[in-house]
């Protein structure tokens, strides 16, 4: 829905909105993930997609964030396994900003320390 540069105006706006403070942070965080969640399950272009998953990793920069980045993962890590290359595309980019942004989260989400699988890597190779 909209032209390409609307979508792009609607997620610069919100990556603009994201440090600044909000008298309920949490129901801010949830809205601003629910539409830009939104807008990489429709979406295809590659510039609306990588700016779409900048904004979501910006979102995982704050500290009580932990909840939505390990959410973010899991979807994203599902979206990998898709046949749909924009999905796989979405969910790589999405990796990528979590993993700049809140690498410590990233890396205690996607790394299994007790000598199983590591899903992160399963994954991505595949998609690569």
């Amino acid at each position: 829905p909209g032209s390409l540069p609307g979508r792009l105006s609607g997620v610069a706006a919100i990556h603009a909105l994201i440090p600044v403070p909000s008298a309920d942070e949490e129901k801010k965080t949830i809205k601003f993930a629910n539409v830009l969640g939104g807008g990489l399950r429709c979406n295809v272009e590659y510039e609306f997609l990588s700016c779409a998953s900048m904004a979501l990793g910006k979102m995982a920069r704050g500290a009580t964030n932990v909840d939505y980045v390990e959410f973010e993962v899991t979807r994203a890590l599902e979206w990998l396994g898709t046949q749909r290359s924009d999905r796989r595309l979405a969910a790589a980019l999405v990796l990528r900003d979590l993993a700049k942004n809140a690498p410590t989260i990233f890396f205690a989400k996607t790394n299994n320390a007790t000598g199983g699988a590591n899903e992160f890597i399963d994954r991505i190779l595949p998609a690569l």
